[in-house]
């Protein structure tokens, strides 16, 4: 393993380079000084494809990096949602009285009382961290306070607002949706209105990945669609648009879906870590 070469990468944010040259690591570079010394790099770096290889590779999270730092808690301490995701994705014991999960629970509940990391570039996504970690650990907390959550920062791109809307669409239920679609029809307040859509995007994206669709209705579909519809034509607000145009694109019938095509050169602006073209 040339870890000049892999640091060097790393810098650069060359994720694809990076893995190229971890195709050829050994079990025994993997588990020796030099993969911990690159987890590190990779984790401040925030290459967290790079960290989700080396933990698929069986490098220990667990083993403290230079001046005793244990990775999930720096993770949590500094928001690093996705990052954090990575180091614990082999962690078959979230439950266990001393897991990372709830020792990175701690952390981050304590870095978000204190500020830590505020104001240093992209805030820090500790309520992204915090409603990950909770999930994890059987926590249930209300769509109203996952909401809240999401709107301290306001924006669609940051992992607050991702972790949010990201475990209301998994629960997939019309409980949820009404509660969404009341938020979305909230003209008083854009940003409830831009949340309530992408939780009606994401309950989408939930039914398509649980639910038969070939053998069933799927549930409060039609009623999103009718909802949704008008909207391709009345929005105004580019960003919102672009949320609505996302929800349509999941919930509408294969004979909706030509709908979207007036709006095929519509700049959908989420392109960030949780986000993409929906055309």
């Amino acid at each position: 393993m040339d870890l000049p070469l892999l640091l060097a990468a790393v810098e650069r944010e060359d994720d694809d380079a990076a893995l190229e040259l971890l195709h050829d690591a050994t079990a025994d570079d993997l588990a020796g000084d030099d993969a911990v010394t690159l987890l590190t790099a990779a984790a401040h770096a925030g290459r967290d494809k790079v960290v989700d290889h080396l933990v698929a590779w069986d490098v220990d999270v667990s083993r403290p990096w230079d001046g005793d730092v244990d990775p999930v808690t720096w993770a949590a301490e500094n928001g690093r949602y996705w990052v954090l995701q990575a180091l614990l994705s082999r962690c078959s014991d979230p439950l266990g009285s001393d897991s990372p999960h709830r020792r990175a629970l701690r952390a981050a509940q304590e870095a978000l009382a204190s500020g830590t990391g505020a104001g240093i570039g992209q805030p820090p996504a500790h309520w992204g961290v915090i409603t990950d970690l909770e999930v994890a650990l059987g926590v249930h907390r209300s769509p109203d306070e996952l909401m809240a959550r999401a709107l301290v920062h306001a924006d669609p791109d940051h992992d607050d607002w991702f972790a949010s809307v990201f475990h209301l669409g998994l629960r997939i239920d019309q409980e949820t949706f009404d509660w969404a679609l009341e938020a979305a029809q909230d003209t008083s307040d854009r940003d409830r209105r831009r949340f309530g859509l992408d939780t009606i995007n994401h309950l989408g994206i939930g039914l398509s990945v649980s639910v038969d669709v070939d053998d069933t209705e799927l549930p409060f579909t039609r009623e999103a669609e009718d909802f949704l519809r008008p909207l391709l034509h009345s929005e105004q607000d580019p960003r919102t648009l672009s949320i609505a145009l996302a929800a349509f694109g999941e919930h509408c019938s294969s004979d909706m879906a030509p709908a979207l095509l007036p709006h095929a050169d519509h700049p959908v602006n989420r392109t960030g870590s949780n986000g993409g073209s929906i055309l």
